[in-house]
């Protein structure tokens, strides 16, 4: 996110309402500091005081992120970008994170220790693995804000060895493979270093169609992104409104093997005159008559 654009855009809709920045904070129950510091573009509102923020200035998650004015044409288009922004940011922040924390275990060893701990427990050193982002996180809660969708976001870290990973959907029907499609495909070999960086899966709570963002991690700090979808889930159900769903997702670290499916979230789908009984995610059996299964594998050969 551009911090100073974002500010700027509080500070002119704050304006507009004919608010002071103290009565902006007193609405939010903070200091008019806070407030002088978000619309200097010093930083940001924390993720908590999004929805009430936009709230009061009369704006949508998407415009904050944005920090400008969106139509109804470019809405679709926007929550794309801003879901991306959201995505890269949190990479951008953990490595952060990890260069500040890496400069204070070595002035003492103390601090090195009960860090190194805090670090090992939430993935920072973590080497082929896939772990589903916490609920509770600020991407998480921010993808989930900025549009009517439910979002599912998975951060990957694959060994050297590992030169392509493959995002794909497969369907069920009463149990029975029916398609099982790449969405989103990277190779090591299309950019120096190894394979890592954000899958988010995005369902649409009204049709049900799936669409998935693929972010890519580079060592010099860039990136890139594959937007794929959406998947036409509504089509498939015929009349989504008519059906009952039920979503299983993995909850824990799963460690990168090759060749071998790691199951990232399932959703299901029975008519509401049935009973909806949602098989666990490694299931190969569901009692649904339609299941959608979003997977990741990563193979030593391109």
């Amino acid at each position: 996110m551009d911090q100073k654009k974002t500010g700027q855009y509080i500070a002119g809709k704050r304006k507009a309402l004919g608010l002071t920045q103290a009565k902006l904070a007193e609405k939010l129950g903070m200091s008019d500091k806070s407030v002088s510091k978000w619309e200097r573009g010093v930083c940001l509102p924390d993720v908590s005081v999004y929805q009430p923020l936009c709230e009061i200035l009369g704006i949508t998650i998407n415009e904050f992120i944005a920090g400008e004015d969106i139509d109804e044409e470019a809405l679709a288009k926007k929550s794309e970008e801003n879901l991306i922004l959201v995505s890269a940011d949190a990479l951008k922040r953990r490595r952060r994170l990890t260069r500040i924390i890496a400069a204070v275990t070595a002035a003492a060893v103390l601090i090195s220790a009960v860090l190194g701990y805090v670090l090992v427990r939430e993935g920072y050193f973590d080497r082929n693995y896939v772990i589903p982002v916490s609920m509770g996180s600020p991407e998480m809660q921010a993808a989930q804000m900025m549009s009517d969708a439910e979002a599912y976001l998975f951060r990957y870290d694959a060994g050297r060895s590992f030169q392509k990973m493959a995002v794909y959907i497969t369907e069920y029907r009463s149990g029975q493979v029916v398609s099982r499609e790449p969405f989103i495909e990277f190779a090591a070999d299309d950019h120096e270093g190894r394979l890592r960086g954000t899958i988010s899966i995005v369902r649409d709570k009204k049709t049900y169609d799936l669409k998935l963002t693929g972010i890519r991690e580079f060592e010099d700090h860039s990136g890139n992104a594959s937007v794929e979808g959406p998947c036409p889930v509504s089509k498939k159900l015929g009349a989504p409104e008519n059906y009952s769903s039920g979503v299983s997702r993995t909850e824990d670290r799963v460690q990168i093997t090759e060749d071998t499916e790691i199951r990232l979230v399932g959703f299901s789908y029975t008519p509401q005159n049935k009973d909806l009984i949602v098989g666990s995610l490694d299931s190969t059996e569901d009692a649904a008559d339609f299941r959608f299964v979003v997977s990741v594998v990563f193979s030593t050969q391109n």
